[in-house]
């Protein structure tokens, strides 16, 4: 559209220019009432003021963009691109302002509002769905406010914001509190996985690292986050497991992951657990997990079985493994733990009378107490030693059970206060039995 600029002593002013993106010589023509950039269609008012004594200035810009790629266009075109490791489709509507001096640089003020807009970001396999987000900028600090995204498997919300870190002191750049409905393992794996297309996957790297990598690797990506927040899940599914109203602080920092505390409700109980992670050069993990009042007749076990258990659980479990990819995790999966159970009730098989008389019983089995450790390593898990009481009688028992299904224990009946024999049976062979399947 058409430029005035006017001198007014030392300020160097140039009104309002209207620039459209494919419209026509009317559609750039000064409005007689100046329009909101809310009304603007693909166009935009950029506003120019230069102080020629103090070498200070600033450009406005009010506008909206139907398809924000094409503005992402031009700045590159103009050698100033935007975007570096991301790519940007939808709607868009701008107010900001860059003011600059010259001894101090510029800064970015105002904000972007996105709606149906479409995110591919580098390291993602699938683009961010925003409905509708908000990008800020106040003394060239950024923040993000996010109104609704859909990814990973859930709508997200909440806000992701720039901290300004004085020199020299390390610390996390970027503190972000996110909410979504749900997430699974599934998801991650699907939107994170190594199942990125990697032509597009490489340009996207190239582009966040500034081109300067032909052959950039995954792990650039994360190398440069430096992050610290909390995150909200209503829904979180891992494999069997279904936590729900999940709440966790952590940080990313020089390819390290820390948690330092999640709260989760599972299995009518709850889980209190800190995790922490190593991405090079090889993936490391280590989880440690405090469950309290778990409900076994929730437990994520065939129905047939547990329909017949009743009592609460708690304990602890360390879970450590390394690797990439779901077979290699589980294959590398090691850890320990304790267990201590109250009011616990078997339906359908009387143990101790099957224990007793050497061939299976039914009714039912009940035991006030118990406690226990185990071990996990090589696909399966170990029972160190299991005790419950009940009245004068303990029941004791180890053995196996893999990840596979297969089982092998060994189950013993004590009296009240004695301890388990070293070999099963040695002592009262009709008080021992060996259950394997």
């Amino acid at each position: 559209g058409p430029v005035r600029l006017l001198r007014e002593r030392n300020l160097l002013v140039a009104e309002p220019v209207r620039i459209a993106l494919g419209g026509t010589a009317r559609d750039v023509l000064a409005p007689r009432k100046r329009r909101m950039a809310a009304l603007m269609e693909n166009a935009a008012d950029i506003t120019y003021a230069q102080d020629l004594s103090g070498r200070a200035g600033s450009i406005s810009i009010e506008g909206q963009v139907q398809k924000v790629e094409e503005a992402l266009k031009i700045a590159a075109a103009f050698g100033r691109p935007i975007n570096h490791g991301w790519e940007l489709t939808g709607n868009a509507l701008a107010v900001t302002r860059w003011n600059w001096q010259e001894a101090g640089g510029g800064r970015w003020n105002g904000r972007v509002i996105l709606s149906k807009a479409k995110l591919a970001v580098a390291g993602l396999n699938q683009p961010l769905a925003v409905q509708e987000s908000t990008l800020n900028w106040k003394d060239g600090l950024r923040s993000v406010g996010v109104t609704k995204v859909n990814g990973f498997g859930g709508a997200w919300l909440g806000s992701i914001t720039e901290r300004k870190l004085a020199s020299g002191v390390d610390g996390p750049r970027w503190n972000f509190s996110l909410t979504t409905d749900r997430m699974s393992a599934a998801d991650l794996d699907r939107w994170v996985g190594p199942r990125a297309r990697p032509n597009w996957l490489r340009r996207l790297l190239s582009s966040l690292l500034g081109g300067s990598s032909s052959s950039p690797a995954a792990s650039d990506l994360v190398r440069q986050m430096n992050a610290d927040g909390d995150l909200s899940i209503g829904e979180l599914t891992i494999e069997k497991l279904k936590l729900a109203n999940v709440r966790a602080e952590g940080s990313l920092h020089d390819l390290q992951l820390e948690g330092r505390d999640a709260d989760a409700q599972w299995a009518g109980g709850t889980v209190h657990a800190a995790r922490n992670a190593v991405f090079s050069p090889l993936p490391k993990y280590d989880v440690t997990a405090k469950l309290e009042r778990v409900n076994l007749a929730q437990l994520p076990a065939p129905d047939q079985f547990t329909e017949r258990l009743a009592g609460l659980a708690s304990g602890t479990v360390r879970l450590v493994t390394e690797g990439v990819g779901r077979g290699e995790l589980l294959q590398k999966l090691a850890g320990d733990g304790a267990v201590q159970l109250n009011n616990v009730e078997l339906r359908g098989w009387d143990v101790n009378a099957s224990v007793a008389d050497g061939a299976p019983r039914t009714g039912t089995s009940r035991w006030t107490t118990g406690d226990g450790t185990f071990t996990m390593r090589n696909r399966g898990v170990s029972v160190d030693n299991l005790t419950l009481e009940s009245g004068r009688e303990q029941t004791s028992l180890q053995g196996t059970v893999s990840f596979a299904g297969g089982g092998h224990f060994e189950i013993e009946m004590l009296s009240a206060g004695k301890k388990r024999s070293p070999t099963v049976g040695a002592n009262e062979t009709a008080r021992a039995r060996t259950i394997t399947g």
